[in-house]
């Protein structure tokens, strides 16, 4: 079938548009044929060029994840950025982006070596990645469009994440069981139906908070 479609393309469009232009004036049949080959070879090349489209995104995309784990701050940005940029490109992505950075904010957090570095506040990557994963309350529209991800598919179970800079965060039904957040400004979020199950929360900034529906089942907020 593409041999075939090919074929038309590349030798029946060319010779019927050869005899339109020296015929001067087309036949109706004559130009009906051409308007129709005339199509499909559009179509093709536009299929084409949606198939090289589809092949360059996949590769940015699979790139983009091996290159999460880079010890280079420039290619670890860089992936953090093409994450973010696949899922504001394709929705049927989104969930599975949302996931590969929650993993990578718990798995670096949790580290013993980290907590020792980022006792009161966020390492630099850390705080992209929370910029990236959650919207805030200061401009709605942009964040709409900066930040794809629904809050309930927010899951930093244990997270490292004292003094985070999270006023305004909307959190609703987020998963943030056993999350340290000691110190962290949280003024203003939207916290309803997160589950905060022994979360660490001294010291941390609620004011404005809503937290209705919250779990703070042996939370520590003292």
């Amino acid at each position: 079938m593409h041999s075939i479609l090919e074929f038309i393309c590349n030798v029946i469009v060319p010779t019927l548009e050869f005899l339109i232009l020296v015929a001067g004036v087309a036949t109706p049949i004559v130009a009906g044929v051409a308007v129709y080959f005339l199509s499909q070879r559009t179509k093709a090349s536009e299929k084409q060029t949606d198939i090289a489209q589809k092949s360059l995104e996949n590769e940015s995309y699979n790139k983009a994840i091996e290159n999460l784990g880079s010890k280079n701050e420039s290619v670890l940005l860089g992936a953090i950025f093409g994450l973010n940029h696949s899922a504001r490109e394709s929705k049927e992505r989104r969930k599975e982006i949302c996931y590969l950075l929650c993993v990578r904010v718990c798995k670096l957090t949790r580290e013993g070596s980290y907590k020792e570095k980022h006792i009161n506040k966020p390492s630099a990557e850390i705080e992209t990645i929370l910029n990236i994963l959650i919207k805030k309350q200061e401009n709605p529209k942009v964040e709409e469009i900066k930040i794809p991800f629904k809050s309930k598919w927010i899951d930093l179970q244990r997270a490292y994440l004292n003094g985070a800079e999270l006023a305004g965060a909307k959190l609703q039904r987020a998963k943030l069981q056993g999350a340290k957040l000691q110190g962290a400004h949280l003024e203003g979020a939207e916290l309803q139906g997160a589950n905060l199950t022994v979360a660490r929360l001294d010291g941390a900034h609620l004011e404005g908070a809503k937290l209705q529906g919250a779990n703070l089942k042996v939370a520590h907020l003292e």
